[in-house]
């Protein structure tokens, strides 16, 4: 063979193996490069003329609200700080892998100082599938639900909303298509708050769903709207002081002869809610705080049942002395006495310890490489 065939022979194998690197990285690039070309993006504003004030934040999440009766599933999620003024611009990154064309998705969003809630969404918001696109535009309402919200400028207080005093106890048995009926307790607090169970009669103790959250008042005081983990808000229609009546998922009333009235209890008795919870936590000073996400509510955590199992996971996990992280678990809200002072206050009670994210928050976005990644996890006890 002579010097030129050796040579074209080099060039040869030297253009297949750089063809073969190139196909390597370009197999290892597309699902990144497609992933990062998927998003929701919107805007969200609102009608009353009110600045923010300078710390606002701004969080939007992307979920999954095709299943009835059950916590919405969270696809994506945005959070930021100083959004400025409305309107709001946002992207919300996800896997476009998650996404099921038979499936029904929402975008939700709210405006916080603080720990205090501003302004909401109120309605469904659908994208992605079933004829909707990418692109949404969202219109919050203010939160009623807040009494430093009031005065000139501010938003209604508890005690201006048609709800008469809280904390309140509203009680009901509604219709259900095949058990005899759907017993509702929703409670009402001040904070802006709510507590709701819903018992299927007729099918033991599993048949219980407690769901917490945020309420506002919206439609000029005539509409209750309940903002939880569930798949999309619950909406009553308020009936004066006393009662409230159920509106179908977008809001509208629904044309029965049957009962969808809840009316008031002549004591409050807020429930005890059992359920999985997602919150900041922290362990400092010989106390656990529990910051709950959808409420936003600081609860002390009591020290019994798994909570041993949650003081443990996070000292591994911190990096720092009181430090707050992240954590999952399922447990409930029950009163035990106060650490000063007499009387009880709500407290969190640790039934399982589900895990800890190191670097996330309440309304951080979480992308799919982060989400490979598991929590520290650790076993834990019974609810």
């Amino acid at each position: 063979m002579s010097q030129g065939d050796n040579a074209s022979t080099a060039r040869g194998q030297w253009l297949r193996a750089w063809r073969g690197l190139a196909v390597l990285a370009a197999a290892t690039l597309t699902p990144i490069t497609a992933l990062a070309a998927s998003a929701v993006t919107g805007t969200a504003s609102y009608r009353e003329r009110i600045a923010l004030p300078p710390d606002a934040v701004f969080e939007a999440t992307l979920e999954d609200v095709s299943r009835a009766d059950a916590p919405a599933e969270v696809i994506g999620s945005v959070r930021l700080e100083q959004p400025g003024q409305v309107p709001i611009r946002f992207e919300i990154p996800y896997d476009p892998a998650r996404i099921d064309a038979r499936h029904s998705y929402s975008v939700r969003a709210r405006i916080l100082d603080r720990d205090r809630l501003l302004f909401t969404t109120d309605r469904i918001n659908p994208v992605l599938t079933r004829g909707h696109g990418t692109e949404v535009t969202l219109l919050l309402v203010r939160s009623g639900g807040d009494p430093r919200s009031s005065g000139p400028g501010g938003g209604e207080t508890p005690t201006s909303v048609p709800l008469g005093s809280l904390p309140g106890s509203f009680l009901g048995d509604l219709p259900c298509a095949d058990c005899p009926g759907i017993r509702y307790q929703l409670d009402l607090f001040p904070d802006g708050v709510f507590f709701l169970r819903t018992t299927y009669l007729g099918r033991g103790e599993d048949a219980r769903h407690d769901d917490i959250g945020r309420w506002v008042v919206a439609s000029e005081g005539k509409t209750l709207v309940l903002h939880g983990g569930r798949d999309a808000p619950a909406m009553f229609a308020i009936q004066g002081h006393d009662r409230l009546r159920k509106l179908d998922v977008k809001g509208r009333p629904i044309e029965s002869a049957l009962n969808y009235d809840l009316f008031r209890s002549a004591e409050a008795a807020p429930l005890e809610p059992r359920l999985a919870m997602r919150g900041m936590y922290r362990y400092l000073a010989d106390a656990g705080l529990f910051t709950e996400c959808l409420t936003g509510r600081k609860l002390p955590v009591a020290q019994e049942a798994d909570n041993a199992v949650l003081e443990a996971a996070y000292a591994e996990s911190r990096r720092d002395a009181g430090e707050e992280l992240l954590v999952n678990l399922e447990g409930r809200i029950a009163p035990r006495p106060k650490m000063e002072g007499d009387g009880t206050q709500p407290t969190l009670v640790v039934g399982r310890f589900i895990g800890v994210w190191p670097g996330e928050t309440c309304g951080a976005r979480m992308t799919t490489a982060e989400r490979v990644l598991q929590p520290h996890t650790a076993k834990g006890g019974a609810l």
